[in-house]
């Protein structure tokens, strides 16, 4: 089961694994950053960070260092965030499609697929919409109607977000 989640992320995108992230000194000092800065909250021990970014994907850590100012030289640079073939041909696909005036709805199980998607998405200068599980249900009836308005192009969703009864009629293209 963990080979065939592992194989599933690297067919997503590799970044959803842990390669780039391996220096030992590298990791201490991203630990120690993120335990100084209360990252994860004031309690947090420096022993308790270590765990919990033991766990983390080299998607994790890069947003981890996007955060604060000290961790930007161990930011990834752009060529490695779209090191995934498929998040290759979405960046020549959603400008082109939204050029051609189409409203895109973009599905992915993954929700930190719709994190790298929302880079892209900013990188080549969209607007867009985001909802997935985390997404407040009194904010769900708000995104749906701004994408009723029909000014945003691109809406980002979940397919665990509980979308039963949505209307996303807008949409003509889904990817």
């Amino acid at each position: 089961s963990d080979v065939f989640t592992a194989l599933r992320k690297a067919a997503n995108h590799p970044l959803l694994l842990r390669c780039h992230y391996r220096d030992e000194a590298k990791l201490e000092h991203l630990s120690r950053a993120a335990c100084s800065y209360g990252h994860f909250g004031d309690a947090a021990t420096l022993a308790q960070v270590r765990t919990e970014l033991a766990s983390y994907s080299d998607f994790d850590l890069h947003q981890l260092c996007c955060c604060y100012d000290s961790l930007k030289k161990h930011r990834l640079n752009d060529e490695t965030l779209y090191s995934s073939t498929k998040l290759q041909v979405l960046k020549e696909l959603v400008p082109r499609l939204v050029r051609e005036g189409h409203h895109i709805l973009i599905f992915s199980q993954w929700t930190r697929i719709l994190d790298l998607l929302e880079v892209l998405v900013a990188d080549v200068g969209l607007s867009h919409l985001r909802l997935d599980g985390s997404t407040a249900v009194d904010d769900r009836k708000q995104l749906i109607d701004t994408w009723a308005e029909g000014n945003t192009n691109v809406f980002l969703l979940s397919t665990r977000a509980g979308g039963i009864g949505i209307n996303l009629t807008q949409a003509d293209t889904v990817i």
